[in-house]
């Protein structure tokens, strides 16, 4: 994470401003990184706890492609 804070900072240099806090920036940086990471994790575990959870299938409507990527593993 401390290599993906600085090469957002990198590539958002120009959106710094040199009156303020340069620490403060870096921090802003990597706490946004870290609820969006946080917020990718959790749509995850959500699609992987649906995916071994029938009921919860049948109920988003997509139970058929899950059906069919665990005939898939099985068969493999």
């Amino acid at each position: 994470m401390f290599q993906d804070v600085w090469i957002r900072a990198i590539n958002h240099w120009d959106s710094y401003d040199a009156n303020r806090s340069l620490e403060n920036w870096l921090f802003t940086i990597a706490t946004n990184l870290y609820r969006d990471r946080y917020r990718k994790a959790k749509r995850w575990l959500g699609r992987v706890k649906q995916y071994f959870n029938p009921e919860l299938q049948q109920r988003s409507g997509r139970w058929r492609i899950f059906q069919g990527l665990r005939m898939n593993l099985k068969t493999c």
